[in-house]
C-alpha cells in the first residue's frame, strides 16, 4: 500500500497540478487521522478503544491509526480519479460536483466491502456488534453499517474539498466556511447522538446533495491534464495508469487475503461492486460485457450478487438523466 503513494502523488502532479495534489493528499491524511485519533481518544484524552470497533491485529494503536489515516488518503484518491473516468463514459465533459461527490463516495464503499471482508475475516479489525437489518445481502463477515460508514465519512470529506478546490468557490474569501459542513456531522454525534440522531443527519445530508444534484448544476473548475498519445507508453503509461493498477492490486490483496483466512470462496462477491468500478472506468470495456457479467454473478451467488450492480445501475441513470439534458 505504501508503495502505490509516490506513484499516486506524482499521477496527481502531472494530472492536476501541484497546488491540488499538495492540497487533496495533506487535507485527506489530515481529515482521516483526525477521525481515526477522535474514535479511539477520549474527551478527557486517554487512550481508549470505544465503540463501534477495535484493532486486533496487534499493531500499536498509534500506528494503526496512522495507517489507517493513510488508506484513507489512498481510498479517496483512487475514488475520485475512478468517479472521473466514469464520468467520462457518461459524456465527454466535465462532471458536475455533487454527482461527482455521490459516485466517489460510492466507490469509496465499494472498496471498503472487499476491505472490511478480509479485514475482519482475518482479523485486523473487529466491530463491537453485527447489524443484521440488510446483512443478508452481503457477505458473512460485513454488515450495512460498516459500507454506510465509510460513504458518509467520505461525503464529509468530499463535499468541502471539492466546493474549496474544485468550484467557482475556489475564488471567494469565504470559501473556508465550507470546513464546517464536518463538524456540524461531529457536533451532532458529541452532543446529540450517535444513534438515531447521526442517522437522521446523515440521511438529510445525502438528500440535500441529491436534491442539489439536479437543481444546482455547479461544474468542476480544475486543470485536468490530458496526456498525448507519445505520453502512454513506458514511465508516462505507469504513471497515468497508476490509480487503475493500484486499485486492480487492492482487489487482488483483497481476495488473497480472503483466500487464506476462509475455506469457501463465497467470500469473494465482496470484491465484485470494485471490480465493476474499474470495468466502467475502462471506456474500452462495454457496457453490455459488464452487465452481462453481473447476470452470470446474480445465477452464481444469488441475493449476495446484487451489489455488484449497484454501480452498474447508477451508471446507466446518470447515462438516462444525462441524455435529457
Amino acid at each position: 500500500m505504501y508503495l502505490s503513494i509516490p506513484l499516486l502523488i506524482v499521477h496527481s502532479r502531472r494530472l492536476r497540478g501541484r497546488r491540488l495534489t499538495v492540497s487533496f493528499f495533506v487535507s485527506s491524511f489530515l481529515f482521516g487521522l483526525a477521525k481515526e485519533t477522535g474514535s479511539f481518544i477520549s474527551i478527557p484524552g486517554v487512550f481508549s478503544h470505544p465503540a463501534p470497533f477495535i484493532h486486533t491485529s496487534g499493531m500499536p494503536l498509534s500506528l494503526a491509526i496512522v495507517n489507517t489515516a493513510i488508506g484513507w488518503m489512498i481510498v479517496f484518491y483512487l475514488s475520485w480519479h475512478l468517479a472521473e473516468r466514469i464520468f467520462d463514459r457518461i459524456r465527454k465533459s466535465s462532471p458536475e460536483i455533487f454527482p461527482l461527490i455521490l459516485v466517489a463516495a460510492m466507490i469509496v464503499a465499494a472498496f471498503a466491502y472487499g476491505i472490511e471482508e478480509a479485514a475482519v475475516g482475518c482479523h485486523w479489525w473487529r466491530w463491537h456488534f453485527f447489524d443484521p437489518l440488510g446483512s443478508g445481502y452481503l457477505t458473512e463477515h460485513v454488515h450495512p453499517f460498516a459500507l454506510s460508514a465509510w460513504f458518509y465519512f467520505s461525503i464529509s470529506f468530499f463535499t468541502p474539498y471539492f466546493l474549496i478546490e474544485c468550484s467557482r468557490f475556489k475564488k471567494t474569501g469565504w470559501k473556508y466556511l465550507f470546513f464546517l459542513l464536518p463538524f456540524t456531522r461531529v457536533y451532532t454525534m458529541l452532543f446529540i447522538g450517535r444513534d438515531i440522531p447521526r442517522e437522521m443527519y446523515d440521511y438529510g445530508f445525502l438528500g440535500i446533495l441529491i436534491i442539489l444534484s439536479f437543481l444546482y448544476r455547479l461544474g468542476v473548475e480544475s486543470s485536468r491534464y490530458t496526456e498525448s498519445m507519445s505520453e502512454r507508453r513506458g514511465f508516462g503509461w505507469c504513471v497515468f495508469s497508476a490509480p487503475l493498477l493500484v486499485t486492480a492490486g487492492i482487489i487482488l490483496m483483497s481476495v488473497l487475503s480472503q483466500a487464506s483466512c476462509f475455506d469457501a470462496l463465497d467470500s469473494i462477491v465482496s470484491v465484485f461492486p470494485l471490480s465493476a468500478v474499474l470495468l466502467l472506468s475502462l471506456s474500452f470495456v462495454p457496457l453490455w460485457v459488464i452487465t452481462t457479467a453481473w447476470v452470470v454473478t446474480l445465477a452464481m451467488f444469488g441475493v449476495t450478487g446484487i451489489s455488484a450492480g449497484v454501480p452498474i445501475v447508477v451508471v446507466l441513470f446518470l447515462r438516462k438523466i444525462s441524455c435529457k439534458k
